[in-house]
């Protein structure tokens, strides 16, 4: 069954091309079907809108320009670490452009640089976790280079907490309602990026971008390190110019599904560095630690994938050692049972969630991320780093693009309690290592994380078929 859109009496395809509609089929309106279990890509994407039919048309060559295979927005030559295909652009000086504008105007900037329209989309994002903080940073990163940006989200939502929003909430794939307003934000921005960031917004979001605003570039980022299929790869590709994985691991991965590497620009986040509002002494008497005991941290949601339980294996293996878990979430009072049968008692401290974690991350020795999933580009290693502190993690996903063994941290084998437990041990008995690693931590933060070099990496993958 092909899929199709259909707007006002037209009806195009995935590709963007005008097709015929059937008489018997103009009032069909497929997204669930008649048991309510959402089929998604089995089923037509049959929207229907109240205005005139918008023409649908391929970007204009102009604010296409070349793609460039492999190319990696970078900002510090460090990332070079492991990819032959790194192409680094250090700190963008810019020569005279113009930024294209609808309607064929165009609009020069003083100082040579395009000022661009630019709406993150997050119409799908109702929590507050990595993905919605990486929309926030993103945001205040563009504007501090110049550029207007504006974030469509729901409201109320903790992003609207944080950001003027334009109001806009996706509930399924097929979403009516919400293209509908998408279509009504992007018409009213004129915008020359739409950046979407999740699924279902990758559908709703992008059709309403390529029918609303055929000449802006349509940017998406992959969040996660997990395989698409081939369909869904070849559809988002198609409907997508430009695909952003947060790491080299994702960038993989996406390859493997069949993602043209023409049509990837790896780009890494970066954030506002974390500042403590107590001391390192005060946070450590208000947990019950002295000074000189050596205490680890592990910062996130207590789920399975996270591997919280191996680093409670491994600390039983470790003498004069005090690890404090902060977080909460589904294996907690499993883990607080894996913590009571291993007689840990005051070795481990079950802290909660904390909303600024600066005191508490400032207040450890060393950051432990045992995950035994793919994580993409974890935020806790970033965080760390801003704060010198080194980082202890398992080598899977984008983890070691962060955690360079013997300069910023150590890295283990997942799942292996065994080997985080000699991590452990070597960074617990060698003070000066500890303090260069931190000190190489917070370099290489300063050099290539921080909300500046964020933006610069992105705009750079903006203005690259500008």
């Amino acid at each position: 069954m092909r899929r199709h859109a259909v707007f006002g009496g037209a009806r195009f395809d995935a590709f963007g091309n005008r097709l015929p509609i059937p008489p018997e089929r103009t009032e069909r309106l497929y997204g669930e079907d008649p048991g309510g279990r959402t089929t998604g890509d089995e089923y037509d994407l049959l929207l229907r809108h109240r205005e005139p039919s918008l023409p649908l048309q391929r970007a204009h060559p102009g604010f296409r320009g070349v793609e460039r295979p492999g190319l990696s927005a970078g900002y510090g030559a460090s990332d070079l670490r492991g990819d032959s295909r790194f192409e680094a652009s250090g700190d963008l000086r810019l020569g005279p452009r113009l930024a294209p504008r609808h309607g064929g105007e165009e609009r020069r900037v003083a100082d040579g640089k395009p000022s661009l329209k630019v709406c993150q989309v997050a119409g799908s994002l109702s929590d507050w976790g990595g993905i919605e903080r990486y929309v926030t940073f993103l945001a205040s990163a563009l504007r501090e280079r110049g550029h207007l940006c504006d974030v469509a989200a729901p409201s109320p939502s903790p992003l609207s907490e944080r950001e003027a929003v334009k109001p806009v909430k996706v509930e399924r794939k097929f979403d009516l309602r919400a293209f509908s307003r998408y279509l009504k934000i992007f018409k009213e921005g004129r915008y020359d990026i739409v950046h979407a960031h999740f699924s279902p917004d990758f559908l709703v979001a992008g059709y309403a971008a390529k029918m609303a605003l055929p000449e802006a570039k349509r940017v998406m980022t992959r969040h996660v390190a997990l395989p698409w299929s081939a369909r869904k790869a070849k559809n988002y590709s198609n409907l997508w110019q430009t695909i952003i994985p947060v790491s080299n691991a994702v960038r993989d991965v996406l390859e493997k599904s069949g993602v043209a590497p023409e049509r990837m620009t790896v780009a890494k986040a970066g954030l506002p560095p974390l500042v403590p509002t107590r001391s390192r002494i005060d946070t450590r008497r208000a947990m019950g630690l002295t000074e000189d005991q050596f205490a680890v941290g592990i910062f996130g949601r207590l789920a399975k994938e996270k591997g919280t339980d191996v680093l409670l294996k491994a600390t039983p293996m470790v003498q004069d050692i005090v690890v404090a878990v902060y977080g909460d979430g589904p294996e907690a009072e499993g883990l607080m049972k894996l913590s009571s049968s291993l007689r840990l008692g005051g070795k481990v401290l079950f802290q909660g969630r904390v909303a600024d974690v600066a005191d508490q991350m400032a207040a450890v020795d060393v950051v432990v991320i045992p995950s035994r999933w793919e994580e993409a580009f974890p935020y806790a290693a970033l965080e760390a780093f801003s704060l010198g502190v080194p980082v202890i993690g398992a080598r899977v996903g984008g983890i070691p693009e962060t955690v360079v063994p013997q300069e910023t941290g150590l890295l283990f084998e997942k799942e292996d309690h065994l080997g985080l437990a000699s991590a452990l041990t070597w960074l617990r008995d060698d003070e000066e290592l500890r303090e260069k690693l931190g000190q190489n931590a917070r370099r290489r933060y300063e050099e290539e994380f921080t909300l500046a070099a964020m933006g610069a990496r992105i705009e750079a993958v903006y203005l690259a078929t500008a």
